[in-house]
């Protein structure tokens, strides 16, 4: 509130400028008048004035009392209809202190970093650090109520204290600061005092100029229901999906029996016609090779089938571009933040700097995602920490990605299948996303490699040839 007397009284300076200098320059001219009246015995010229200055001087005192008390009364409703705006609002209102976040922006910046959201992503010790600093300072009656806080005092103080887990939006934070987004608007899972998690949707606006960060002023709606419908409403759709792929993967078998049928026939008949023609008195080479013709002719076709059963899994893999990995990796794992969130996974990055790939980043991104929400989903049943760790390395001329879990591990005799078509250790699993990424990597002349320890969890590695990597940029 003593901002809003300082506002006050410059506003009254700047509004009331000329009068106040017209008072302020005319009293002490009468008052100078007076005097040199009383020294020529003017008495009653001078009085005269006397009395006109005390008139002007009152009157001036009046107005400007009248302003003030105006003013003063303005500025009660103004801060009253505040109050009523952010105690009275049907939604939760955070105000928070981002000042220390400005400040470590700005200095970066001096240094010469033109990636923050990168540098803090490479340095993850210091962006913890600085994710501490940020300050809760003030939240409404529905915050409290969110949080099942009896005051905002009880919410008030480092945000990562308030509020478990808040971490893991602090990058987007960074990144709508940094491209200088004049508006937040993001999903956030928080935590409550009592251990539950709730979904809430964030909006906030962001201020143009550094002093703006000390007062940030945040709208939290919580949206866990409308998410729980959301997700029965996704459930529903899924299992629909599915049963679309049974009934498109009986057909597509269907077909393929149906193609590879006749080739394998025509292959039986002409090797049993190539063997009776060698078996005759004198041997009929000339039919005899006819017939293993036709044979190799039926095989040819056996194997286009098979290719173009293999291109349906791969196709687009021609569409291939100079792809940044870094950037790709980051932008994957974007995609998995929700997954990862609902199964309380945390993900840790070790991103290796001008790794340049000629590939499809569709298919790298398709194949990386289902490595991810596979080692997400076999940790949701892990009763202690869970982490994802993802790393890029370049080594021996080639790239690797690296997942790696610390859920329960595969038994070797698994390992050996894991990456057949439908086949799943889950119950509902359609057994598609390994043999899909399978697929990608060797559309790219590369492989994956895995290794698991029983309780100790899995690490999978997708590596790809020096024939992919840009090596100028190496």
């Amino acid at each position: 509130m003593q901002s809003d007397k300082y506002q006050q009284r410059a506003t009254f300076c700047s509004e009331y400028f000329w009068e106040i200098c017209t008072v302020a320059l005319l009293l002490p001219a009468l008052a100078a008048v007076s005097v040199w009246l009383l020294l020529k015995d003017g008495y009653l010229t001078a009085l005269i004035l006397f009395v006109l200055g005390l008139g002007v001087l009152l009157a001036f005192t009046a107005r400007v009392i009248h302003i003030d008390r105006q003013m003063r009364c303005d500025l009660a409703v103004m801060q009253r209809r505040y109050q009523d705006m952010f105690g009275r609002a049907g939604i939760s209102i955070w105000q928070e202190d981002w000042s220390a976040v400005a400040d470590a922006i700005e200095s970066l910046r001096q240094q010469g970093v033109e990636d923050i959201v990168g540098w803090y992503a490479d340095h993850p010790k210091e962006a913890h650090e600085l994710h501490a600093k940020i300050l809760v300072t003030d939240v409404n009656s529905h915050g409290c109520c969110l949080m099942q806080a009896h005051t905002p005092v009880a919410l008030m103080g480092s945000l990562p204290v308030v509020l478990p887990g808040s971490f893991a939006s602090f990058h987007r934070w960074l990144n709508a600061i940094c491209a200088g987004k004049s508006v937040y608007v993001g999903e956030s899972r928080i935590q409550k005092p009592d251990g539950e998690y709730i979904d809430c949707f964030v909006t906030a606006a962001l201020p143009k100029d550094k002093q703006g960060f000390s007062e940030i002023m945040l709208s939290v709606l919580e949206i866990t229901e409308y998410k729980r419908d959301s997700q029965k409403l996704a459930e529903a759709r899924e299992e629909l999906i599915k049963a679309q792929r049974l009934i498109t993967a009986g057909a597509l078998t269907a077909s393929i029996a149906h193609e590879i049928n006749s080739p394998l026939a025509a292959v039986s008949i002409n090797a049993a016609a190539c063997l009776r023609w060698l078996k005759k008195d004198p041997p009929d080479v000339a039919e005899a090779c006819t017939a293993a013709g036709a044979a190799l002719e039926a095989i040819e076709r056996t194997q286009a089938v098979v290719s173009h059963t293999k291109s349906y899994f791969t196709r687009g893999a021609e569409k291939r571009a100079e792809i940044d990995l870094k950037q790709l990796v980051r932008d994957t794992l974007q995609l998995i933040e929700t997954e990862a969130a609902r199964h309380k996974v945390e993900i840790s990055v070790e991103l290796a700097p001008n790794l340049k790939i000629q590939c499809d980043p569709v298919q790298i991104q398709q194949a990386v995602v289902n490595l991810c929400i596979n080692a997400i989903q076999a940790m949701s049943d892990s009763s202690h920490n869970r982490h994802l760790q993802v790393k890029t390395t370049h080594k021996d001329g080639g790239v690797t990605i690296t997942v790696e879990d610390s859920g329960p591990g595969i038994e070797s005799a698994a390992i050996q299948q894991i990456f057949d078509p439908f086949y799943s250790t889950k119950n509902d699993g359609m057994g598609m996303g390994l043999a899909i990424s399978q697929a990608c990597a060797e559309a790219h002349g590369g492989r994956i490699n895995v290794s698991s320890t029983l309780g100790a969890g899995t690490r999978f590695e997708l590596v790809f040839p020096s024939s992919q990597v840009i090596s100028d940029h190496i």
